[in-house]
């Protein structure tokens, strides 16, 4: 798969309106041509974290298919490092996004 193409800030806070969901099933990622981090739901906070992979399971899928790339990565990733922003609401989150640097 290639890497997709660049959303705006604008593209990506559309998306994440049209995807949210409220008990925070759905998984909504983000960053640059592969995703990087995602949003989550935690505690009653909506979360950006950074996308983490562990190592055991990257080794278990090269193992399994013989290849890995970066698009692998992201589908085995999981949302559990850093908290990039943190908020109440989606509209708080959204407005913490605006404010900040893009792509993350």
């Amino acid at each position: 798969m290639a890497p997709r193409a660049l959303e705006t800030k604008a593209e990506f806070v559309q998306r994440l309106r049209r995807s949210w969901r409220a008990d925070g099933g759905a998984r909504v990622g983000l960053g640059a041509h592969h995703w990087t981090h995602g949003v989550v739901l935690e505690e009653g906070k909506l979360r950006v974290r950074r996308l983490v992979l562990e190592r055991a399971k990257a080794d278990a899928y090269l193992k399994e298919h013989g290849l890995f790339m970066p698009e692998h990565a992201e589908q085995l990733s999981e949302p559990t490092g850093a908290i990039v922003y943190e908020a109440a609401s989606l509209d708080e989150l959204i407005a913490r996004i605006e404010a900040g640097p893009w792509p993350l």
